[in-house]
């Protein structure tokens, strides 16, 4: 049995095909693990912001954005729920949910 992820690898490739090379801030609410990092992560000068309610999804979100080629600078984990998320950004072009 595949795993969830390399199930819905080919579906996430063409979902953030139209993001790649264009994002220069994405905010992606429940971040994880930061499985999608791979996807848009390595883009040139794109700089996430990775919101999750679970502080312990950082180490692994961090080292998913790495592996995805993101520089460090570039990737901030925030402990949040996004409901009481404060974000102060002058301007997101991309903002990426898993949930409703």
């Amino acid at each position: 049995m595949k795993s969830y992820e390399a199930e819905i690898a080919g579906y996430k490739s063409e979902l953030f095909a139209n993001l790649r090379g264009k994002a220069e801030r994405v905010v992606e609410i429940g971040i994880g693990t930061g499985p999608n990092l791979r996807y848009y992560g390595g883009d040139k000068g794109v700089q996430v912001f990775g919101v999750d309610p679970n502080k312990k999804m950082e180490k692994y979100a961090k080292s998913s954005a790495i592996a995805a080629g993101l520089p460090v600078q570039n990737f901030k984990f925030i402990q949040a729920v996004c409901s009481i998320c404060h974000l102060k950004l002058h301007f997101v072009f991309v903002c990426l949910s898993n949930g409703p």
